[in-house]
């Protein structure tokens, strides 16, 4: 049995039992176990690459909170299940023999650390600095020595709270392999599959210790249609587990049963931090977990703690003047055009100068034929004036991002161009907005690729798999299916489309070149590519002009009134996209049957509307029933 505790983002409610001895009752005693996850260089609340504040966490409000609980309850556990060291431009420290990212661990007093795909972008030398600056104990149950000398970390590890033995696992994903495919990144290790080597933990740790808990660098569920590389198949083949801190797919999850095994995750960039209490009773034979109660902190209106801030000054200061180091300027405007219609991010939906410029950099050192990439950030921008190194990053959020190249067939291309295009809805009749596949949008990473070098349209008036239309080169030569073509992308990318479920499954594709190779593994990274690009190329002067390789269409000439219309209102708030959640634009404007001729028609339109509004009690309804009304007011032709 086990409750969850509830904080303002979570919408599960239940009572918590509270452990404590009472005259008469069996003596009883709780372990408090914290868990952060994937905090990507947030080592206080500032966000560098935009250099701002990030009011919503950083490892400095963890440290607050932890002071906190630990006066509390002594019997305290602290752990972190990995992606630590990357991201938020802290890889800048990457060579440093004692990694910072640690050293706030350290400071913290961390007991427990599972490394996560990303300590692993660097090399091995960066994860051994890493490993040996933490105090507390690492632990990869499923990362071996490539030389038979056995596991590169430990499998488990017990830590005694108040009499109490708690056994811990670590797991780290296995898709770490498939990330840094092609790289001697994880020269000298291999990491396996995890359901053996979570069995084998179980079975040492049992009988010997008062509870068992994983820490695992995986999501709930598989990645990428992969076997054994989310928790929920470890669970069930690995039956024992009492709890499992689950990690790497950026979920809040405050406490889930699967199988009888608590799973929490806390979130991303340390704005959440997971709380597990574990209550022991006290027996002739030792003691007997009781109850889990589980509760996601949220962490927005937790202090900075001072000390830990101190402790990353230098580093803060030093981040903060290389985002602020000018790169060049952006001449004629906007780089991106000002979005219309909320929720449909002009980025998104158009070419854009921003995408002309990446593709330009991108094109120019890797000496593909096409390139690929996406723009992860929805609000990217650009404007006129100054270029900041940090506008680079603020656009594109890929911080380890390189072009490797490949060589395709024309079909193969097509391909891969088809599934991006499925990152779109297909138009119905009446449709005069484009949408985004909801599927799609959900996933942890932007999957809508841009393609560069090459001319295309995407017809959304046509099904998945034969959108895109009208593919030529600048020279006017189209693309065959035969032809073969040099694609240059991230070696992330292709591994996600050959992959288990991949538009490409099973297909094999040589390396035939990287940009970290080429130019070396700071400089060689889509980032810096493009401040070289804009610095040496472009001598500092960026036009703000896009090539239009590339365009939506398929839409209803006919309904060019009702589009403007609908934008218009769209761009007023008087009607809102669909979304739901933080997914945005997941379905089109339609008005079909609501473009009305005579006063007498639209008065009995909307009466019929206004019925089913008053018979309708559920409020999704209700919001799309008033969203009809406006368009039928607005669309009269009389």
């Amino acid at each position: 049995m086990y409750t969850i505790r509830t904080t303002v983002l979570c919408a599960i409610t239940s009572g918590f039992l509270l452990a404590g001895t009472v005259a008469g009752a069996a003596e009883t005693r709780t372990i408090t176990l914290l868990g952060s996850s994937d905090i990507h260089g947030y080592f206080v609340p500032w966000d560098y690459a935009t250099d701002t504040a990030f009011p919503s966490g950083g490892l400095s409000k963890i440290a607050s909170v932890v002071k906190r609980i630990r006066a509390s309850n002594p019997h305290t556990v602290v752990l972190d299940a990995g992606d630590l060291i990357q991201g938020n431009f802290t890889e800048t420290f990457k060579t440093h023999t004692r990694n910072p990212m640690m050293l706030g661990l350290n400071a913290i007093g961390y007991d427990l650390f599972v490394p996560g795909n990303h300590e692993f972008n660097f090399g091995m030398e960066t994860v051994k600095n890493t490993l040996s600056t933490f105090k507390g104990i690492s632990l990869g149950g499923n990362i071996y020595k490539t030389d038979g000398s056995g596991r590169y970390l430990p499998a488990w590890t017990v830590v005694e709270r108040g009499g109490i033995k708690i056994g811990f696992i670590g797991i780290t994903t296995p898709m770490t392999m498939e990330f840094e495919a092609g790289t001697d990144h994880l020269k000298g290790i291999e990491i396996r599959k995890p359901v053996a080597d979570t069995q084998a933990a179980i079975r040492e740790l049992q009988g010997k210790v008062d509870a068992i808990v994983g820490i695992m660098h995986m999501g709930e569920g598989n990645e990428n249609g992969v076997p054994e590389t989310g928790v929920t198949d470890v669970i069930a083949a690995a039956p024992g587990l009492d709890v499992v801190f689950a990690g790497h797919m950026h979920q809040r999850i405050a406490g889930k049963d699967i199988r009888g095994t608590l799973v929490v995750e806390p979130f991303v960039f340390a704005q959440n931090l997971s709380r597990v209490d574990l209550t022991f009773e006290k027996t002739d034979t030792g003691w007997t977990l009781k109850n889990k109660s589980s509760e996601l902190l949220a962490l927005t209106g937790e202090a900075s703690d001072p000390a830990l801030e101190a402790v990353y000054a230098p580093y803060h200061q030093e981040l903060r003047a290389q985002a602020n180091a000018v790169i060049g300027q952006v001449q004629g405007g906007p780089m991106v055009p000002p979005t219309t219609m909320p929720g449909l991010p002009s980025v998104q939906i158009e070419d854009t100068a921003l995408v002309t410029l990446f593709h330009a950099a991108c094109l120019h050192y890797s000496q593909a034929d096409v390139v690929a990439l996406q723009i992860d950030n929805q609000a990217a921008r650009l404007d006129a004036g100054d270029i900041k190194r940090k506008d680079i990053a603020f656009n594109y959020q890929y911080a380890l991002g390189e072009i490797t190249n490949y060589r395709f067939t024309g079909a193969e291309l097509k391909t891969y161009m088809e599934w991006s295009a499925d990152y779109f809805n297909t138009l119905k009749p009446g449709d005069v907005t484009p949408s985004f596949n909801p599927v799609r949008r959900a996933s942890k990473y932007s999957t809508n690729d841009f393609f560069g070098g090459i001319h295309y349209a995407i017809d959304l008036s046509k099904p998945p798999g034969a959108r895109v239309t009208e593919i030529r080169f600048p020279d006017g030569k189209p693309l065959t299916p035969d032809m073969s073509v040099v694609v240059g992308m991230n070696a992330y990318r292709l591994a996600q489309l050959v992959g288990k479920g991949g538009v490409l499954e099973g297909k094999k594709f040589t390396p035939l070149s990287d940009t970290k190779t080429r130019y070396g593994e700071d400089d060689g990274i889509i980032r810096a590519l493009i401040v070289r690009y804009i610095k040496e190329e472009l001598k500092g002067r960026v036009a703000a002009k896009a090539d239009n390789n590339w365009r939506l269409t398929g839409f209803d000439p006919s309904l060019a009134r009702e589009k403007t219309i609908v934008e218009d209102l769209v761009q007023r708030g008087v009607i809102k996209l669909a979304s739901t959640g933080n997914l945005t634009g997941i379905a089109s404007v339609n008005v079909q049957g609501k473009v009305t001729h005579t006063p007498e028609q639209q008065a009995a339109l909307l009466a019929r509307l206004e019925a089913r509004l008053a018979q309708s009690s559920n409020e999704a309804e209700k919001g799309d029933i008033r969203t009809d009304m406006e368009l039928v007011k607005a669309l009269k032709t009389f």
